[in-house]
């Protein structure tokens, strides 16, 4: 069998080079193109896809639930901030019996936040490690339909703690949760993997469909 030389094997470290040259945990969507970048991925068959800057998707009750996402290509190295910005386009009038999640996903746990369509907003985090625990609920958080809000975290490594922030439409800020997580300084790895937003309708009743507008992603890095 001959051997492998140089010229044999150069694309491939070209191309890895390449990768590691392209890849970073950093993004800032705001959903302007044409078609969806082919970074995110859809699953579900409630999409409608790109309109006038947003991406718009609904979902039907047929126990699948409808999903864009993004996949990190280069775990964040140290602190960063995420957020993601939506319209509630019919959600809570009439009450579509239906919960969005925002959750991120990492080697060692997962960060979920849940807002239904009772107008209830809870912040979850399983650490893979028996510890799967609310970390604050909000009965009623004062939402409407057609109101756009941007959800945010940030998460300081050297502190092993997260902040969780919600901003109205009127640029008011309201803090959800700062600490630790579900076993106090457990956070580890719960956002390497993906993070991805989803529509999960819970009842066939009503007929309405809730639908929902993603006007803006990103993810920031820092040292």
């Amino acid at each position: 069998m001959r051997e492998l030389t140089l010229y044999d094997i150069k694309p491939f470290i070209v191309g890895a080079v390449l990768l590691a040259m392209n890849a970073s945990a950093d993004f800032n969507e705001d959903f302007s193109g044409a078609t969806l970048d082919p970074l995110w991925g859809v699953a579900g068959e409630g999409h409608t896809g790109i309109q006038e800057g947003n991406y718009r998707f609904t979902d039907a009750a047929d126990n699948n639930g409808t999903e864009l996402y993004r996949s990190i290509q280069m775990p964040p190295s140290g602190s960063f901030s995420t957020a993601i910005s939506a319209t509630f386009d019919t959600f809570t009038s009439p009450n579509t019996k239906t919960a969005f999640s925002w959750i991120l996903n990492g080697h060692n746990g997962n960060l979920s936040l849940m807002y239904n369509s009772f107008d209830k907003l809870e912040l979850r985090h399983n650490d893979f490690d028996n510890k799967n625990e609310g970390l604050a609920t909000i009965p009623n958080l004062g939402l409407s339909d057609g109101q756009t809000v941007t959800f945010s975290i940030t998460y300081d490594q050297k502190m092993n703690s997260i902040t969780v922030s919600l901003t109205d439409g009127k640029g008011e800020i309201k803090e959800i949760y700062s600490g630790q997580g579900a076993a106090g300084g457990s956070l580890d790895d719960f956002y390497s993997l993906r993070s991805t937003a989803k529509l999960y309708k819970f009842d066939d009743m009503p007929a309405d469909q809730a639908a929902i507008l993603i006007n803006a992603w990103s993810m920031t890095t820092s040292e």
